[in-house]
């Protein structure tokens, strides 16, 4: 059993030099780091396997990353570099501009096979007022739409220069221009929605992956800002942050769960039971959330989960809440996961994003605080994971938050 994705080049003594095997040592060396590397950090793959009554699985083994589903996304090396995001007026936004912050994206091209990179990476630049990414059309006069902003990243020669090259028979001089340098292209391709009460994006553009989505209100006109994006990236790395029972928040309203035994459980009162609430013991915009898991056993209530907005705005302390989504309703003992929404990719929202801020616009918010403030801190974002039942006897030791993000 052999692989080609590990190939070199031999030269033997006395042969006579082939310029293709040059070039093939550069090919076979970047597709070697590439596909080795991204392929083994590129986690959205499993999705599709993922059913809401799954058996639990692995989410941090390397799983197979030849699936259309990671032909469709748009990766990013660090989620919280390369993406999209507005400027407000005070510091010199311009009306319906689009921002980029800088960062490396990366799109799959092909199947790892060693003579090429099935990954190209490509520098998103910081875009500022007056160069922006794009400009967006202003609203409809009545509807609200999505516009979408797509990326193709693909290899392109250039840097063309003029040469002697000598006939290896006649020996004749003859002159020729000729490309010196590969390096990868991106393609912005921005495609305006159709307006409609309750809009949908359009479809992604050939060989593109989606970058990001805008929503642009009836009449809008102005600034963006981090409530208009969907951040469409996948960061690269997928890793499970792990919280035991006993860090859960307990609501104490008269009906608060119990804690304790040998195992560390807690367990439901019974009717009108309180929240608990599940906070990840990493809240970074950086990492997107891919999905949800709780372990329990004694089983004999229905919990129903949702994933919600925690909000502490910095110049009150006051702390809200925003449902994001009710996840699902789990019966059984053991392990359960699910993603977002409920069900398997065919269900999953990939177009309503959830950062680990709870915000679509992921590290966006941040930026767009800071942007908006005088430098005085900003308000605390995160998902909580919130339980809820009204039946005794539900038991849970363990809930996980599956992440891209976490190389």
């Amino acid at each position: 059993m052999t692989t080609d994705i590990f190939k070199q080049v031999l030269f033997n003594d006395g042969e006579g030099l082939a310029f293709g095997d040059l070039h093939d040592v550069q090919r076979f060396q970047n597709a070697r780091i590439a596909d080795q590397f991204f392929r083994a950090h590129a986690g959205i793959q499993f999705i599709g396997s993922l059913a809401s009554t799954a058996d639990r699985q692995d989410y941090e083994q390397d799983y197979v990353i030849d699936s259309t589903q990671a032909e469709e996304q748009c990766f990013a090396l660090r989620g919280g570099a390369g993406y999209v995001h507005g400027i407000p007026s005070a510091k010199g936004g311009v009306a319906l501009e689009v921002y980029t912050r800088r960062g490396t994206i990366l799109q799959r091209v092909a199947t790892a096979d060693g003579a090429s990179s099935g990954f190209l990476a490509f520098e998103v630049p910081t875009t500022l007022p007056g160069s922006p990414l794009t400009t967006l059309g202003a609203g409809d006069a009545v509807n609200p739409r999505i516009d979408a902003i797509d990326v193709q990243l693909q290899v392109v020669e250039g840097d063309s220069e003029t040469r002697d090259f000598e006939d290896a028979v006649t020996r004749a001089l003859t002159t020729a221009s000729t490309d010196k340098t590969r390096r990868v292209d991106a393609t912005f391709t921005v495609t305006a929605g159709t307006p409609a009460p309750s809009p949908s994006p359009p479809a992604v553009p050939a060989n593109h992956v989606r970058f990001a989505l805008v929503d642009v209100p009836a009449l809008f006109n102005s600034q963006f800002d981090h409530t208009n994006f969907r951040d469409m990236r996948f960061p690269l790395g997928v890793r499970t942050l792990r919280v035991m029972s006993n860090n859960m928040l307990r609501q104490d309203l008269g009906q608060q769960w119990t804690i304790g035994g040998s195992q560390q459980v807690i367990s439901s009162p019974g009717v009108n039971a309180d929240l608990v609430r599940v906070f990840p013991p990493v809240g970074g915009a950086a990492m997107r959330l891919l999905g949800v898991g709780l372990f329990s056993f004694n089983f004999s209530a229905l919990i129903v989960e949702r994933l919600m907005r925690y909000t502490i705005a910095k110049a009150t302390g006051v702390a809200s809440t925003t449902s994001l989504h009710t996840v699902t309703s789990l019966t059984d003992d053991g392990w359960k996961q699910t993603t977002p929404g409920g069900g398997s990719a065919a269900t999953l929202p990939l177009n309503t994003p959830i950062w680990m801020n709870g915000w679509e616009a992921g590290p966006a918010r941040m930026l767009g605080q800071t942007a908006e403030d005088s430098g005085v801190g900003e308000d605390y974002d995160s998902v909580v994971l919130e339980l809820d039942t009204d039946t005794g006897g539900a038991s849970i030791q363990v809930a996980e938050f599956y992440v891209a993000g976490w190389l």
